[in-house]
């Protein structure tokens, strides 16, 4: 076992690790994989102080057991040369295995120069090239949850309703335990060549003002997420397609939002650093339930729900001129997996991007997070806002009209609030844990809401 004093200076450290705001209780090697003479991959089960168990895939010295960093050369060489350099399917652990799914006929050459790319939430990214020819990327989860890929399902169903404009998987790998269970462990895809994502080029227009430019950014962004919606609610396998809205997936709808709420108050309140957000968000609680129980009433003449990205932002749209190319399906990383499949009206995705849309303001304008002109910066989100919901409505309207039916706009308006507040309390609870100085984000983000705004 590795010493709890060292495991938690490591994974504070690492991005990825979803449980900085708990203490570590216990800490088990489940199974280990020899990659080479020097180095493991091991998978941990790791207890918080709430009592919840997490999976994680930690790489470790075989001399020392000393926990790596996948950023080392060595490692992603030691990884990738296990993994792909020979023509096996299964690669027996001390318990379990790894099982390396192929829908490429070279996978087994994934190339000689690999360099890590920046962690995200839950995974690290490969950056994996025969010197000169083709480049993959290599998407590894470093937190494994049980069960189906959520990505992977969402981007096969994509791909066979003939939606073009996402990644081509080339393979997958999960690991198996003693016992049976399927952890989704990485996914490999043809590398997507691009200008730069979406927040990249809203983040230049911003910064040169140019809200014409902006406009029109997000006014090819509406069309093209419209289009995307209208692929998931195509019917196929894996559950895919439109669902008529009922009382019960309300309900479970309305629960998420104020099990959302929880989630947010108390890890605010195990924050004793944000008294002042402690006791305003303690004021306005009642405030932010009114909002979910309208939206509640309005969600009954929502006519279907479909399957949804489920952590769409303009980061995960990539650019190249004028095309958009949609990545990363796994949904909210902190939300678990059943939320994650579910079906949601359309407004979820929608929210998502305008969040994004707040975020880049703040970002490309702001050096210290409190200091901000709050007229320019409703003027500027108003725009966008918008530009992106005129065209997302018109394109859908055009495609699967019967998607959006015959809501008034009050009630429109009412569920859409109430998934972007939904969305600002995550994000105040993922800032609180990994980016405490970008708190004010969210925050301003409620205060609006409450007030009236989208």
């Amino acid at each position: 076992m590795y010493a709890i004093k060292d495991a938690i200076s490591f994974l504070q450290s690492c991005r990825w690790f979803q449980g900085k705001h708990q203490s570590l209780v216990d800490i088990i090697c489940m199974d280990i994989c020899d990659l080479n003479s020097d180095l493991q991959l091991g998978i941990y089960k790791i207890t918080l102080a709430d009592n919840s168990i997490h999976h994680y895939a930690i790489f470790q010295h075989t001399a020392s057991g000393k926990w790596s960093s996948m950023d080392a050369p060595h490692v992603l060489n030691a990884l990738f040369g296990r993994l792909f350099n020979h023509d096996h399917n299964c690669i027996a652990m001390h318990q379990g295995q790894l099982i390396i799914h192929r829908s490429c006929d070279d996978i087994h050459r994934m190339g000689n120069c690999y360099h890590a790319m920046p962690d995200t939430s839950t995974n690290s990214l490969i950056a994996c090239e025969h010197t000169g020819q083709k480049k993959w990327v290599a998407k590894m989860q470093r937190r494994l949850i049980a069960g189906a890929s959520v990505e992977l399902e969402v981007n096969q169903h994509l791909q066979y309703v003939g939606f073009s404009q996402v990644p081509h998987v080339i393979g997958h790998v999960s690991y198996r335990s003693d016992d049976g269970q399927e952890y989704p462990l990485m996914i490999l895809y043809d590398y997507i060549e691009h200008d730069g994502s979406a927040w990249d080029m809203i983040i230049d227009c911003i910064q040169k003002n140019n809200r014409t430019q902006c406009k029109q950014h997000m006014h090819v962004m509406g069309e093209f997420i419209a289009k995307l919606h209208v692929a998931l609610s195509q019917s196929g396998d894996m559950g895919f397609g439109k669902v008529s809205t009922y009382d019960v997936l309300i309900g479970q709808w309305q629960q998420q939002w104020n099990a959302q709420l929880q989630r947010s108050i108390a890890c605010i309140e195990k924050k004793h650093a944000h008294l002042k957000l402690q006791k305003w968000i303690s004021d306005q609680k009642n405030n932010i339930i009114q909002v979910f129980e309208q939206a509640g009433q309005s969600l009954a003449y929502m006519p279907y729900c479909i399957r949804q990205h489920g952590d769409l932002h303009l980061g995960q749209v990539l650019g190249l001129s004028g095309k958009y190319t949609v990545i990363d399906f796994e949904g909210e990383p902190l939300k678990p997996y059943d939320e994650r499949v579910m079906h949601y009206p359309i407004y979820k995705d929608i929210a998502g991007m305008m969040r994004s849309m707040d975020y880049a303001w703040y970002c490309a304008h702001v050096t210290k997070i409190k200091d901000y002109d709050a007229k320019d910066q409703a003027q500027w989100i108003m725009t966008v806002h918008s530009a992106f919901l005129q065209a997302y409505m018109t394109t859908l309207t055009a495609h699967a009209s019967d998607m959006i039916g015959d809501m008034s706009e009050s009630n429109r308006v009412s569920i859409l609030r109430a998934y972007c507040l939904d969305k600002a309390l995550y994000e105040l609870e993922y800032e609180i844990t990994n980016r405490p100085d970008w708190v004010e984000i969210p925050w301003q983000g409620i205060r609006q809401l409450l007030e009236g705004e989208l």
